[in-house]
């Protein structure tokens, strides 16, 4: 059953992050601006390239916003939007990933199954042997009893000693 869930995180690697020329000149401002977007990006795939609608959109005022060509460095523009396509493509790595786990784990199914159906028939099988041996040997325990049985009956014995051909 697949849940159709959006990944819930990314990984983030700091190192690159540090090591890169536009990420290490940006003010704080600018690292805030760029780290709030990729997290909107994360969420709803873009945020808005307008810098009016942006500032709307995470809640700011316009002023507040440093839309800088070194944030920008970091997103593609796409119609009305801004999209990272680093997190884009982690996205797309984690969907394969997952594709492929979903894969294998119905092929991991089927082999599970068909082993089972398998077990079953071989169960049944033994079951069917079972009941049929226990039924023999119920049967032969209850011919072991009547022959006790029997011998602890005089008036049997008697019988059996008769003469069946004798009127009497």
């Amino acid at each position: 059953m697949s849940q159709n869930r959006k990944p819930p995180a990314y990984q983030e690697y700091p190192a690159s992050f540090l090591a890169n020329k536009n990420f290490r000149l940006m003010s704080l401002e600018e690292r805030g601006l760029l780290m709030t977007m990729r997290f909107e990006c994360w969420e709803n795939l873009n945020v808005p390239s307008n810098k009016i609608e942006l500032a709307q959109y995470l809640g700011l005022e316009e002023k507040a916003i440093p839309i800088t060509d070194r944030v920008l460095s970091f997103f593609v523009h796409y119609e009305t939007t801004l999209i990272c396509p680093e997190l884009e493509d982690y996205r797309q790595h984690i969907t394969i990933i997952r594709q492929k786990q979903s894969n294998g784990g119905k092929k991991g199914a089927a082999i599970t199954n068909k082993a089972k159906v398998s077990h079953q028939d071989s169960c049944v099988s033994l079951d069917k042997y079972k009941l049929v041996k226990s039924n023999k040997d119920q049967d032969q325990s209850l011919e072991n009893e009547a022959i006790k049985t029997v011998e602890k009956d005089d008036w049997l014995c008697d019988y059996d000693n008769a003469d069946l051909n004798s009127p009497f």
